[in-house]
């Protein structure tokens, strides 16, 4: 049932985002793959399979160790399939090193490379390569002996088999030379059992430890090589050998970072390259903190977290200091006002760049270790941000968006780390990245360690994937018997080892003259790659590994290397002392936080619509939004049917439209005054004066377009009938935002994905205008977001997909209920009823006077049991207001 369940799902999700791309004329990359698939396996395929190769009588494909099943399946049935007989030979070639198949997580299917090598040995269509064009003899020699030493070295032997090579003619043109005799090969470097590192047992060398020493290690020996270099005494082959020709490779980006604190102490540069992206790093988590007190209203504490960042370095005693210096304080807060009102006036770069002069950010980073680092992940930040501004405007619209990066697993090839250097200095890569590149020297320091696949226990009834040997077709375990499960986990862990193996054969491979590998008795050896191709007993088994003493280990290793005739050499690892660079360690004293134990209180927080909607506690800002286009401050589209639609959109141009309707004397907003108005507000807003004319006509037609059936126009608004920009603050006591959820569903507005929970604090926002006509009072919010350059668009239908594409109901419901607490308390004899006329929210760019309501203009006046179950929902009864 469950099987059955999954595949139904399944095929309903796939045919129901088909039918949505469909809809939208959308198309991904893999739905041409999917589409082509399709049609050579419907009616017209062969014809389709013949119109191909009539274009195309060969086809080449390089690196199919990474391909999959829907791509070989494409070219089977045009190359193999549909091949009709009268057709001359066709050529289609594979080209691929199932050795270094290592993209499985990337959808590459080794088992369909297996499957094409089968198809090919049957057609006797296979053809090999018996050199190695990159290495010196002796590293190929040692590679050779490792892998053609072991049984089965990748695991399916009869498809991935270890053929030896030999060297080019001139591979030792340009031997590494140190202290003028040539290098081996490989170097191991043991890590010996020590009272400091040991398990509990002491017969192994913990995890962690090893790692450290390792990463320690592995610095001292770079270090040495370098000084060697600077002394003339290690070259490469007529040259000195520089930093540049050095990569360290990695599994991981944590343990790169281990690499690189390592080399830090003995003041070596390095550059990263891999996936890891700029949002994972610790100025992006600094970043959050630093635009959180640049918020409007942010507290003294978000300003005091921020001067605490690594960013901006105040120490403890500094800030300690403010306490007691209010003219130093006061400076500080000045400055910051002047980050917002720059943000404000010109955008994020030109504020963050000014703060990062100011607060001599760029200096202080550069002083400390890894600054370049920091200073270039902080710097692609900004870039980013800036790039984000437009669809994100405002510093809480770009707060969000960082939080949003910051979650995302992928956040694209321009959030990749960048190199913080263009000099030669010493590489940290991780083995996938480094497939491809070759370097002189690389390091490995931790292939002794555990793979995650191996040692991570699978629960009773969870799924897994497994590939069914003779077929190799994939197969999804969804609960079978118990001997069967054990058989299928059985297959599931070798596929996890044979991929280890070739992810440990591409990085003992990259090397060109040595390669320097971290060995030793580390706690749970016996489940890596290495230790199954070193330490195999007769039967090909490493399970007595767990049992093994390291005096058998390091014999093991030492008949490796006394049987390379040279290739090879062992040495114990040691903390390096190394003339010119700077001690391995330092002794700090250990210092402990004192025990907390007060009770914080999690539930009371500062709400507003933005954070609701959000998930997150915030402090909202008069909501000057402009969304639905890209910023443009000058230039017009070819030819629009009305110069309002072409009016420039983003941040910029929405405050500037907020901030006339907000100083407008309505009823007086004619000829002269309604034109200094005009100019003082582009002027302000850095928007081109060629919109002049534009917004005269466009301000005076708002004004005088009829909101409702009598009449009812914005031009009759004296300023004694209205409050702009009015500020709120009500109180929350036991709100569940669930039940926020329920009542809109009940009463038909669109539902918010709201956590779970039960809070207290205060709802905090910004009404853009409450206006008064006769007893009612209504809520009026401006729109500048861009429908569409014709009228049509700001219809009815128009209108409320924009409002439900922003969730403004929401919005304007939280409004009301302000508007509604606060007549209770202020308006004698209050009555909802009689006393509130609802909410309009104008679409600025889609109102004219001879169309009246019927666009640009929404209105809704929900009903009573509507509001009032909702300010029960917040809590804090009327009564209880001061």
């Amino acid at each position: 049932f469950r099987a059955a369940l999954y595949q139904e799902a399944l095929a309903f999700m796939r045919a129901e985002l088909a039918r949505r791309k469909s809809e939208r004329r959308q198309l991904a990359f893999d739905d041409l793959l999917g589409l082509v698939d399709e049609a050579l396996a419907g009616a017209r395929g062969t014809l389709l399979a013949a119109r191909i190769r009539e274009t195309y009588r060969h086809a080449l494909i390089d690196e199919f160790q990474d391909t999959d099943s829907l791509q070989y399946r494409i070219f089977s049935r045009v190359y193999i399939e549909n091949q009709g007989r009268e057709e001359e030979a066709l050529g289609l070639f594979l080209i691929g090193d199932p050795k270094q198949a290592i993209y499985a997580f990337r959808g590459a299917d080794i088992f369909t490379y297996m499957s094409a090598g089968r198809v090919a040995a049957e057609l006797g269509c296979t053809h090999g390569m018996d050199t190695n064009w990159r290495s010196t003899t002796p590293l190929i020699a040692a590679v050779n002996q490792i892998f053609s030493g072991a049984r089965a070295p990748f695991i399916f032997a009869e498809d991935i088999r270890f053929e030896p090579v030999k060297p080019k003619p001139d591979a030792d043109a340009e031997p590494l030379r140190l202290d003028g005799a040539p290098a081996t090969g490989l170097l191991w470097r043991w890590l010996p059992i020590t009272d400091a590192n040991m398990t509990d047992k002491g017969e192994r060398i913990r995890a962690d430890l090893a790692r450290h020493e390792a990463a320690a290690d592995c610095a001292g020996e770079i270090a040495a090589l370098l000084v060697a270099a600077g002394e003339g005494r290690a070259r490469l082959g007529q040259r000195e050998l520089r930093a540049g020709d050095i990569a360290v490779l990695v599994r991981s980006h944590r343990e790169g970072r281990l690499i690189r604190e390592a080399l830090a102490r003995y003041s070596i540069s390095c550059v990263s390259i891999g996936r890891e992206t700029v949002f994972t790093s610790e100025e992006a988590e600094e970043l959050a903190v630093i635009l959180a007190a640049l918020r409007a209203g942010a507290d003294e504490g978000a300003l005091r977290r921020a001067l605490a960042t690594r960013l901006l370095g105040w120490s403890a005693a500094d800030l300690a200091g403010l306490e007691s210096d209010e003219r130093r304080w006061s400076a500080l807060l000045a400055r910051f006002e002047g980050y917002r009102e720059r943000w404000r006036a010109s955008g994020c770069l030109s504020a963050l760049e000014r703060l990062v002069h100011q607060e001599g950010v760029a200096v202080r980073l550069r002083a400390g270790p890894d600054g370049e680092r920091r200073l270039t992940n902080l710097l692609h930040l900004i870039e980013l941000a800036q790039e984000a501004e437009r669809q994100h405007p405002g510093i809480e619209g770009l707060e969000q968006w960082l939080a949003d990066q910051r979650r995302e697993a992928d956040s694209g090839e321009g959030a990749l780390l960048r190199l913080e250097s263009d000099e030669a200095l010493v590489r940290i890569l991780t083995i996938h990245k480094s497939k491809g590149l070759e370097f002189p020297l690389v390091f490995l320091p931790f292939v002794y360690g555990a793979n995650q696949s191996l040692s991570k226990p699978l629960a009773a009834s969870e799924p897994f994937i497994f590939h069914d040997r003779e077929r190799l077709d994939r197969c999804l375990d969804l609960g079978t018997d118990e001997p069967s499960r054990r058989q299928h986990l059985t297959l599931l862990r070798e596929e996890a080892l044979a991929e280890d193996l070739r992810l440990f054969y591409v990085a003992i491979t990259r090397a060109k003259q040595r390669c320097v590998i971290h060995w030793g008795a580390v706690n749970h050896l016996e489940k890596s790659a290495a230790a199954y191709l070193l330490h195999q007993d007769a039967q090909g088994s490493v399970a007595h590994l767990a049992k093994s003493p390291e005096a058998d280990l390091r014999a093991d290793l030492v008949r490796l290397v006394a049987a390379s005739a040279g290739a090879m050499r062992l040495e114990n690892s040691a903390p390096a002392r190394v003339r010119g660079a700077p001690p391995a360690s330092v002794e700090h004293q250990t210092l402990a936080p004192a025990p907390f134990k007060g009770i914080v209180r999690r539930d009371w927080r500062i709400l507003s619509y933005s954070g609701l909607v959000a998930g997150r506690e915030d402090s909202e800002h008069p909501d000057h939004d402009a969304l639905g286009g890209t910023a443009s401050l000058s230039g017009r589209r070819s030819d629009p049917v009305d110069p309002i639609f072409a009016f420039p959109r983003g941040a910029r141009a929405g405050e500037c439209l907020h901030d006339l309707f907000e100083h407008l004397d309505f009823p007086e907003a004619r000829g002269a005054a309604l034109e200094v108005a005009v100019d003082g507000v582009l002027a302000r807003h850095g928007l081109e004066a060629e919109w002049r004319e534009t917004l005269i006509d466009w301000t005076r037609q708002v004004l005088d377009t009829p909101l409702d059936g009598q009449g009812l126009c914005l031009r009759q608004l004296t300023l004694g009938q209205r409050r702009n920009e009015l500020e709120f603050h009500f109180a929350l006591d036991g709100f569940e935002p669930r039940r926020l959820t329920r009542l809109l569903e009940q009463h038909g507005y669109p539902m918010l994905r709201l956590d779970a929970g039960r809070w207290q604090g205060l709802m905090k926002g910004f009404i853009d205008l409450v206006f008064r006509v006769g007893d009612r009072y209504y809520i009026l919010d401006y729109k500048s977001n861009h429908l569409g350059d014709r009228l049509d668009d700001y219809g009815p239908e128009g209108l409320q997909q924009a409002m439900r594409a922003h969730r403004y109901h929401a919005q304007y419901l939280i409004y009301l209920v302000a508007l509604h607490r606060y007549l209770g308390w202020r308006l004698p004899g209050y009555d909802y009823e009689r006393h509130i006329g609802g909410v309009y929210y104008l679409f600025l760019r889609g109102m004219r006077p001879e169309r009246g309501p019927e666009r640009g203009v929404f209105h809704d006046r929900p009903p009573r049991d509507l509001i009032e179950s909702l300010d029960a929902c917040f809590g804090a009864a009327l009564e209880e207001q001061p």
